[in-house]
């Protein structure tokens, strides 16, 4: 799972990524890919990622989830 501010309750924290503190959207762009790739490493079946914040960067990362997705 890619979150971000705290990792989620109810999913094991070896299997999350924390891309950045609550509001640090420039830290999530940069840690994105990195994170992607990272997960994807671990041969899961499925990845979830939290939703960003729609405005500003957090709608071009979300941009960035949903084109990742579509591979």
């Amino acid at each position: 799972m890619l979150t971000y501010g705290e990792y989620t309750p109810g999913v094991p924290v070896g299997d999350q990524v924390l891309l950045c503190a609550d509001g640090d959207w420039p830290s999530a762009a940069r840690n994105l890919y990195a994170a992607m790739h990272a997960l994807d490493n671990r041969k899961y079946d499925l990845i979830i990622a939290r939703q960003f914040p729609q405005s500003g960067i957090g709608a071009a990362l979300n941009d960035r989830l949903k084109r990742a997705a579509a591979k």
